[in-house]
């Protein structure tokens, strides 16, 4: 086998058109390869093949548009591909267990292993526990199609680390990172990487490579924890944890504590601390900490919700049912933009809050109203949410929210209403003289009779 021959000329097939899928598959088109999605949900296909992405991505339908004329085309199975490159984009979720489910990525070896021939490359990109290419899709590729990885065929893992919302453009500039089975796997899967981005880090082995992406977003995952915890503490002391964390920034050298929020969202760093404390955990190695780190995440919600119900106890001397409490902002995150409420906090509180009894109006400016599969809600427009607010609670970080007219939608409150700001927004000190608007963040309460 050659494995410097000219690898622009390769076609390529990518399984599963999700959030990593699609991205990777439409700027590998772009860019000029031939390029087959394979997705197994027909009705995702059918929109995909009408330019209707199924999640909100900046470009993303432009470009869809744009390359289903050229270099891109989507099948619901491998029937009928001819490929030399085969890329693994599947789901690896959690179980009730916390333990990852491979049940996607051992079908879609199965799959390649069907047609799998001589001198093909595959390359996992699925969020993996180490250990998992080498152990779970080699055999799968090897016992079917009676093929050797060292030797006959290419196998490498190389992370997908995007931030949704700006995939398209972080796919031409980040670094990539790639470990094969052996070097000449490596170097090939570089080689296509290389076309899309110039820095390519080659790691020392395919479980080096699957452990880099639980690394980075475990990490990210326990210092927000720990912005969060300081945000819980403050709270006992009814201190601002905004003001005070970057006042502990503030031209310190050793300083870079992030600002804490009301949750951390997002399928990646909910489910990659679980990985790979269960990786950590088979080999005898101790994890508390990221354990801890996530519960600490995952309660945040319900600390947002238990302030809400702080404020109608003290200030409204009543009760949370009934009462209309508008949020704005549902996916997981504001910016950059997105559509995905996949282990979103607002999702966590909305639940929470119904629960409660509350009525809940919510606003978000890409999250429409059918995406949610949840009809405890309404959708509505930002001035009619809050001229009918008992509480209005910004969760995420949306660029429109940053500069809205509070006073005016809050004209001539006739009762106390509370402005629940988990994001830091505002000025404590300019909302809180709006008459009857009570100012709260995370650690922090305005409770003004």
């Amino acid at each position: 086998m050659i494995v410097n021959e000219e690898i622009r000329n390769k076609k390529i097939c990518i399984l599963g058109a999700g959030y990593v899928g699609l991205t990777l598959g439409l700027v590998l088109a772009d860019i000029g390869y031939r390029v087959a999605g394979v997705e197994n949900n027909q009705q995702i296909v059918e929109d995909l093949l009408a330019g209707k992405p199924h999640f909100y991505e900046q470009g993303l339908e432009e470009m869809l548009k744009r390359e289903l004329s050229r270099n891109f085309k989507l099948l619901n199975n491998l029937q009928g591909v001819d490929a030399d490159i085969y890329i693994i984009s599947v789901g690896t979720p959690i179980k009730d267990d916390k333990k990852p489910n491979f049940d996607f990525i051992k079908s879609a070896s199965r799959d390649i292993a069907s047609v799998l021939k001589r001198g093909d490359l595959i390359i996992l990109r699925s969020t993996v526990p180490p250990g998992t290419t080498r152990d779970i899709v080699r055999p799968i590729l090897e016992e079917q199609s009676r093929l050797k990885a060292d030797g006959d065929f290419y196998l490498a893992f190389a992370p997908e680390r995007t931030i949704e919302g700006n995939a398209l453009e972080e796919l031409r500039f980040l670094p990539q990172i790639v470990g094969g089975i052996n070097k000449e796997s490596a170097f090939l899967a570089a080689k296509l990487f290389n076309t899309v981005t110039q820095k390519i880090i080659v790691v020392q082995s395919l479980e080096a490579a699957e452990m880099v992406k639980l690394m980075c977003n475990t990490y990210r995952d326990t210092i927000f924890a720990a912005a969060n915890m300081f945000a819980l503490i403050c709270d006992k002391f009814n201190l601002d944890a905004y003001e005070i964390i970057q006042a502990a920034n503030f031209g310190y050298p050793r300083g870079g504590i992030p600002l804490p929020s009301p949750g951390v969202g997002g399928s990646c760093l909910c489910k990659d601390p679980y990985i790979l404390t269960d990786t950590a955990a088979r080999m005898g190695c101790r994890s508390d900490f990221f354990k801890i780190g996530r519960s600490i995440n995952e309660y945040m919600p319900y600390h947002v919700v238990s302030k809400i119900v702080e404020f109608f106890k003290k200030i409204r001397h009543e009760d949370v049912k009934q009462k209309n409490i508008f949020i704005l902002g549902l996916a997981f995150k504001g910016y950059p933009e997105t559509s995905d409420i996949r282990t979103s906090s607002s999702m966590d509180v909305v639940r929470e809050l119904d629960n409660f009894g509350a009525n809940i109006f919510v606003y978000d400016a890409v999250v429409k109203s059918n995406d949610t599969g949840y009809f405890n809600i309404k959708f509505c427009d930002i001035e009619t949410g809050f001229g009918q607010a008992d509480a209005v609670i910004i969760m995420n970080n949306h660029p429109s929210f940053k500069n809205l007219d509070i006073s005016k939608y809050f004209n001539n409150l006739s009762k106390p209403v509370l402005f629940f700001d988990t994001w830091h927004l505002y000025s404590a000190e300019e909302i809180s003289k709006i008459k009857n608007v009570t100012y709260a963040t995370l650690g922090f309460m305005n409770l003004k009779e």
